[in-house]
C-alpha cells in the first residue's frame, strides 16, 4: 500500500457493517457516479497502463491489490480484461486478514478474478538479515512475477503515485544519490520476467481520493501507515505537509522533474553501451580515462552491476588513469585488473570456487602426507595411542585450533566478499550449512566436505527457484537426513569400527 490513508477505514469484516457489494447493488464500474449516471473521468496525471507499457490492446493485466486507496481506484481505472492479486505479508496479524477479505469482497463485486498470494515476511528477513521492509517489497514482487507468469499476465500494475515519486526523491536525495537514483520509480520496468506498469505516477494523492469519493467508493488503511519508525513515514507524514504548504503542486512536479531526469539518464546509458559495443567488455584503460566522468561511471556499472560506491569509482578511474601493468583493485564481488592495456574485471564468484579447490587438496596433502597432518589424524582417533606413540598431543592439538582459525579466516573473508552488510549473525546459517554440508560428505573426508557443500548448494538453488524459498533450507536437510539414513557415514564418509 503506498501513501497514508486520510479518510475512514471500511469496516472489517464480521463487523456487522457492510462491504462493499453486501446490498447485492450492481457493480459501480465503467466510471459513472452511483444512481447519477455521470461521467466520472479519471484523475489528472492517469494513463492507460497498455500504452504506457507498449502492449496491444487487449492485452491482460493484474493488479496488486492492497485493499488502500490507490490500488483500489488502480482496479477501477484498468480496462479489462483485468484481474488482481493480494499478496498478504504474514505480518500485521488480523489488520492484513482483514485487508485480504476486503479485496475478496471488492473483487467479487466487481466480478474481477482475485487471488491471494500468501508470504512468510518474518521467516524471509531472520534468514537473510533484511529488514522488514526490504524482506516484504522482495516477496511481494517474486509472488507477483509468479502468479503473472502462471495467469498469461502480460503485466502487473502497481499504485505508485505522485506522492510516493515525490517521497522516493527526497530519499535519494538524502542519501547522496547521483542522476539514476534521482530519476525515481520507473514509471515502466522490469524485474526478471516480471513487468511492472505504474499509470498512476504523475498522478497526486488528493486526486485519487477525490476520484474514490465521487464514485463513493471505500477502502481499507494500514495503520502501520501513521508509524513514524522509518524514514518513508516520516516523510511523508512531517515533510510532505510543509512542502504543499509552499508548493501544493509539488507532487507533480516532482513527478515530472523524474520523468526529465529518466530521459537524461536514458541517453546517457545508451551512450555508455554505444562505447562498449565499439570497445568490447575489456575496454582500453585510454579509452576510459578519455570518457566524460558521467559516462565512466555508466560503462563501469556494466561492467560490475553489483552496487559500487563513489570510492570505488574514484579508485577505478585512478587505476585506468594510471594503466599500471598487472595492477589491480579490489571491488565488492569482484577485482579489476589492467592486463594489456584494458581494463579486465573478474568474478568473485569463480575465485571463490578456486579457492575452496586449492585448499581442499592443500588439507588433503597435509593431513595425509605430513607428520603434523598424521599426528592429527592419530589424535583423533585415539589421544591416548597417539601419546604413547611418542605424539605432543597438546601441541598437536593446538595446532588443530589454529589451522581451524585459519580456514574460518578465509571461510569469513569470501563469505563477506558476498555481503553487502555485515550483521552479528552474518555466520550463523552459513556456519550451520557448512557443519550440515560436512556430515552430508562424511566426517573426516575433506573432499567429502567440499563436495557436500557443492551439492547442497545445488539443492538449495533448485529448491529456491522452483519450490519455495522459504522451504529451501527444510529441503536440505530434508535430503541429509535421507542420505543420512541409506548411508549413515555420509557420501564419502566411511565407518570406522570401534575397538575393545
Amino acid at each position: 500500500m503506498t501513501g497514508a490513508e486520510n479518510v475512514p477505514r471500511a469496516a472489517a469484516p464480521g463487523t456487522g457493517a457492510k462491504l462493499p457489494g453486501a446490498d447485492g447493488k450492481q457493480p459501480n464500474v465503467g466510471g459513472k457516479q452511483p444512481g447519477a449516471g455521470v461521467e466520472i473521468p479519471p484523475p489528472r496525471g492517469w494513463r492507460d497502463p497498455r500504452a504506457l507499457a507498449g502492449l496491444p490492446a487487449g492485452a491482460p493485466l493484474c493488479v496488486a491489490l492492497s485493499g488502500g486507496a490507490d490500488s483500489v481506484a488502480l482496479l477501477l481505472l484498468t480496462p479489462p480484461p483485468v484481474a488482481a492479486v493480494h499478496v498478504h505479508h504474514g505480518i500485521r496479524g488480523a489488520e492484513a486478514d482483514r485487508d485480504a477479505e476486503f479485496c475478496r469482497a471488492l473483487c467479487e463485486r466487481l466480478k474481477i478474478p482475485f487471488a491471494v498470494r500468501y508470504a512468510d515476511v518474518p521467516a524471509r528477513a531472520g534468514e537473510t538479515g533484511e529488514s522488514m521492509e526490504t524482506a516484504a517489497r522482495a516477496e511481494r514482487y517474486r509472488l507477483l512475477a509468479e502468479h503473472a507468469a502462471a495467469n498469461g499476465m502480460a503485466g502487473v500494475l502497481t499504485a505508485h503515485h505522485a506522492d510516493d515519486q515525490l517521497e522516493t526523491l527526497l530519499q535519494h536525495l538524502l542519501r547522496g544519490s547521483g542522476l539514476r537514483g534521482m530519476c525515481g520509480i520507473p514509471a515502466v520496468r522490469r524485474e526478471g520476467e516480471l513487468l511492472l506498469i505504474r499509470p498512476m505516477l504523475e498522478t497526486p494523492k488528493e486526486e485519487i481520493l477525490a476520484y474514490l469519493a465521487a464514485r463513493g467508493e471505500t477502502f481499507v488503511t494500514d495503520s502501520t501507515n501513521a508509524e513514524r519508525g522509518c524514514t518513508r513515514n516520516r516523510l511523508r507524514l512531517d515533510v510532505l505537509p510543509v512542502l504543499k504548504a509552499i508548493a501544493p503542486d509539488a507532487a507533480e512536479k516532482a513527478a515530472t522533474a523524474a520523468r526529465r531526469m529518466s530521459e537524461d539518464e536514458k541517453w546517457m546509458e545508451d551512450t555508455a553501451a554505444a562505447f562498449l559495443a565499439e570497445h568490447g567488455e575489456n575496454p582500453p584503460a585510454a579509452a576510459l580515462a578519455a570518457l566524460p566522468r558521467p559516462i565512466f561511471v555508466r560503462v563501469v556499472q556494466c561492467l560490475c552491476p553489483r552496487d559500487l560506491s563513489e570510492v570505488h569509482f574514484e579508485a577505478l578511474f585512478t587505476l585506468v588513469c594510471r594503466a599500471v601493468p598487472h595492477s589491480a583493485l579490489s571491488l565488492p564481488h569482484g577485482v579489476a585488473k589492467i592486463e594489456g592495456g584494458r581494463l579486465v574485471i573478474t568474478s568473485e564468484a569463480l575465485t571463490t570456487v578456486l579457492a575452496n579447490i586449492v585448499i581442499m587438496i592443500a588439507l588433503t596433502l597435509f593431513t595425509g602426507k605430513t607428520k603434523m597432518g598424521k599426528a592429527m589424524r592419530a589424535c583423533s582417533e585415539d589421544k591416548a595411542a597417539a601419546q604413547l606413540m611418542g605424539i605432543n598431543v597438546n601441541a598437536t592439538i593446538s595446532a588443530t585450533f589454529a589451522i581451524g582459525s585459519a580456514l574460518a579466516a578465509i571461510a569469513g573473508v569470501l563469505l563477506c566478499s558476498f555481503n553487502t552488510s555485515l550483521m552479528p549473525t552474518t555466520g550463523s546459517m552459513p556456519g550451520i550449512k557448512a557443519f550440515t554440508a560436512a556430515v552430508f560428505g562424511g566426517i573426516g573426508s575433506i573432499p567429502g566436505a567440499f563436495l557436500g557443500g557443492l551439492l547442497l548448494g545445488i539443492i538449495e538453488a533448485l529448491a529456491k527457484a522452483y519450490i519455495s524459498t522459504q522451504l529451501a533450507n527444510s529441503i536440505v536437510f530434508a535430503v541429509l537426513i535421507v542420505v543420512l539414513l541409506v548411508k549413515p557415514a555420509g557420501l564419502l564418509g566411511k565407518i570406522v569400527p570401534e575397538k575393545v
